[in-house]
């Protein structure tokens, strides 16, 4: 994977961090720490390191040495500059992203011309081997090379006026890091255009539909041959995996437009990597139909959702078939089936308002619904797309539909999904072959019906409930009576019933008397209690949480939520569940630590500070604040009790700052003070707690068992399973 010049083979250090299996800032460290650490190679504009030096300085130091992985490698190259964008004059991660793929294709182009040219280097040699001064024309000279049959690539390969020669060669000395796999490159391009959209806002959820969502499209519209068309673009990402999918047929065709300019060059870079027939045009679909009087064998669609539209401007435009409206979703689902073909299929994402309600949308769906147009709908889990909680649902549309006149498929996926702490949600691969088996089922007549899931409805039962379209409103949600064993249900309550009996057990065995309260409360405090501040009382200083970091200390470390502290007992003492995803870096947290709310800090939380009773070490949420309890001065149960104490929340409130989130200061609460009596008094007081503590918890599942016994009962009932004479 190293970069090769001569004998000498270099390597960046975001390589050396990945040959030593850690982070780029713990190579930095070595640097600074080792005087024997290899020097930098002269006359690079980025620190390059000969690869046999830095493996012997490794191996003499003994750290385990990894092989490169090239597709990592161009990962780690492009982000970090895609990180490091805004300290350039390149601005934008967009505009960052479009330097970098404009080498890269650059790059790899020159392999397919070089033969052709009368010099004797390559032109990405020469870009590479040019100054500062010189780099524009010899970058212009390969331009010209590499784009002499598409004007499109063209323009998407040229270098905006404001980006300097420094710039320019410090992107073409990055890209030249790397050995790249020609094989694997235009997927690896499609999976870092893929992070860019989901890790910057800016540019919304509709620069690039997610893996797992463009896989479902793909599968809903399969077979996929002939013209392809996707009329909102973006990146090129569901072109791109079409791309990749179809790589064997000879027959496919791709077609797209999009709006925004650099996310118009960045796609249409992106798909020239994978060699294949495309026309990526740019403007506004629904205003500029570039592609008017083309049908399409399939579409796929993934527009900016819930956007204001003025039909005003192309009123008589003979794709409003069934009318116009203010927001754009069914203009969009319009301009879908004007482009479909006689036997085509398109698919569209839409935001699950869009299915619903009255007025022009209404009755654009009515006319939808009355042309035979709609083939399913199907809604999928919130978290899936990047910049918005909202689920997605989508809509497949089909002019062939003689086998399924007058009928439209329902799917709710709801409850699919897999949450991902801090990341987008994913949608599993089992999950998207459920759905497409639903979808195949339907298509070729068989039994496709679920209870809860899936379920078909005729035109006129769609349109006697006000056209609306959500799955919710034709799917059977209740209970199969018939299907359930009398002797089953009964076994369940008696269940259900010894479990309350139980808790109630428990109560009575582990709550203290009233004498034994009593005797808690006549506690005399010596007279040698002092007051003390908190930071007296800790062994370092509080830190928050874990952060993501890609150059983090830590990987796959059991993971303690927030929610797990502000709302569940006083003490943690199971290993939790969930685990980091990605290497993190934060403090970690020991048996005898106390976790604190460290965000939203209010008088109504139920609790918000756990001790760690944990056997292992643990990473916590940002949310929340450790503070190492110095066990020689008091015990940490003790701190716990006087700051969820009524004077313990009127501190912390204190010690916060914000506005609509509190956000607790680690130098205020070191200075809030609290009596601390001696350690026998300490451990007195901790006993009689936590026996109170346990009783209420055992109330708790007392409550608990006794509410779902009810629930036994009621089911039981409610299949006539159970009756109750007088």
């Amino acid at each position: 994977m190293a970069h090769q010049t001569g004998s000498k083979r270099r390597v960046s250090v975001s390589e050396i961090a990945q040959l030593a299996g850690v982070g780029s800032s713990a190579v930095s460290n070595w640097r600074k720490r080792h005087a024997d650490f290899p020097l930098p190679l002269a006359g690079n504009s980025v620190d390059l390191f000969e690869l046999t030096e830095v493996t012997d300085w490794l191996s003499l130091h003994g750290k385990d040495v990894a092989p490169l992985d090239e597709h990592e490698t161009l990962r780690r190259l492009w982000n970090s500059w895609i990180d490091g964008a805004r300290s350039r004059d390149t601005g934008s991660p967009g505009h960052a992203a479009l330097l970098f793929l404009q080498a890269l294709f650059l790059r790899e182009y020159r392999d397919r011309t070089s033969a052709a040219l009368p010099l004797p280097e390559s032109l990405w040699q020469r870009i590479v081997g040019s100054s500062e001064a010189h780099v524009r024309a010899a970058w212009d000279a390969a331009a010209v090379v590499a784009s002499q049959n598409s004007s499109a690539l063209h323009r998407a390969l040229a270098v905006p006026a404001h980006v300097t020669g420094i710039e320019l060669r410090e992107a073409v000395q990055v890209v030249a890091l790397a050995q790249i796999d020609p094989i694997r490159l235009p997927a690896t391009v499609t999976s870092l255009l893929r992070d860019l959209a989901a890790n910057n806002a800016r540019f919304g959820p509709d620069a690039g539909t997610p893996a797992g969502i463009a896989e479902l499209l793909i599968r809903l519209l399969e077979p996929i041959g002939g013209t392809v068309m996707d009329p909102a673009a973006g990146f090129g990402l569901a072109l791109g995996q079409i791309a990749e999918h179809a790589a064997h047929r000879s027959d496919v065709r791709l077609l797209g437009q999009e709006i925004n300019e650099v996310s118009w060059k960045l796609g249409v870079l992106h798909l020239n990597f994978y060699g294949s027939f495309v026309d990526i045009a740019d403007g506004d679909s629904l205003r500029y139909d570039h592609f008017r009087g083309v049908l399409a064998d399939r579409i796929i669609l993934h527009p900016p959702l819930g956007v204001r539209f003025d039909a005003n401007e192309n009123l008589f435009d003979p794709r409003w078939q069934f009318g116009t409206t203010k927001t754009a979703d069914w203009m969009w689902a319009q301009h879908l089936v004007h482009h479909l073909g006689e036997r085509g299929r398109g698919i569209m994402v839409m935001a699950p308002g869009a299915l619903a309600g009255s007025g022009r949308n209404a009755d654009i769906r009515r006319g939808l619904l009355d042309a035979d147009l709609i083939d399913a709908v199907i809604e999928l889990p919130p978290g899936l797309l990047p910049g918005t909680a909202i689920s997605v649902v989508l809509v497949i549309f089909a002019r062939d539909r003689a086998a399924r006149a007058g009928e439209v498929l329902f799917v709710d996926g709801r409850k699919l999904g897999l949450n991902r702490r801090g990341q987008l949600n994913e949608i599993a691969d089992a999950e998207i072959a459920r759905i497409a088996d639903v979808v195949m089922a339907w298509h070729e007549g068989r039994n496709h019906e679920e209870p809860q899931f899936s379920a078909t409805a005729s035109v006129d039962e769609i349109r006697q409930h006000g056209a609306e379209l959500r799955p919710q409103r034709f799917i059977r949600y209740g209970g199969q009576s018939t299907q359930v064993n009398r002797h089953v249900v009964l076994s369940d309550v008696r269940v259900l019933a010894d479990s309350v009996a139980s808790s109630l057990r428990e109560i009575e065995s582990s709550s203290p008397s009233i004498a034994e309260v009593n005797q808690l409360l006549q506690i005399s405090w010596p007279a040698d209690s002092r007051t003390l501040r908190i930071a007296d009382l800790l062994r370092e200083r509080p830190v928050t949480g874990t952060r993501h970091d890609p150059a983090g200390e830590h990987d796959a470390v059991p993971w303690i939520a927030t929610g797990e502290v502000t709302g569940g007992a006083g003490v943690l003492t199971d290993v939790p569940e969930a685990f980091t995803r990605g290497r993190i870096k934060g403090r970690l947290a020991r048996r005898g630590d106390l976790l604190l709310a460290s965000r939203g800090i209010d008088r109504s939380a139920r609790a918000r500070c756990a001790k760690i009773d944990v056997p292992q070490e643990v990473a916590f949420s940002e949310s929340l604040m450790l503070l190492s309890v110095n066990t020689d001065l008091i015990e940490p149960d003790y701190l716990r009790l006087v700051l969820t104490s009524s004077s313990g929340y009127e501190a912390l409130a204190a010690a916060t700052t914000g506005t609509t989130i509190g956000n607790l200061r680690a130098d205020v609460l070191e200075e809030i003070e609290i009596a601390v009596p001696d350690m026998k008094t300490q451990r007195h007081v901790v006993a009689w707690f936590g026996r109170l503590e346990q009783a209420s918890r055992d109330l708790q599942v007392a409550a608990q068992s006794s509410e779902r016994f009810l629930a036994g009962l009621r089911d039981a009932v409610a299949d006539g399973y159970l009756g109750i004479t007088a």
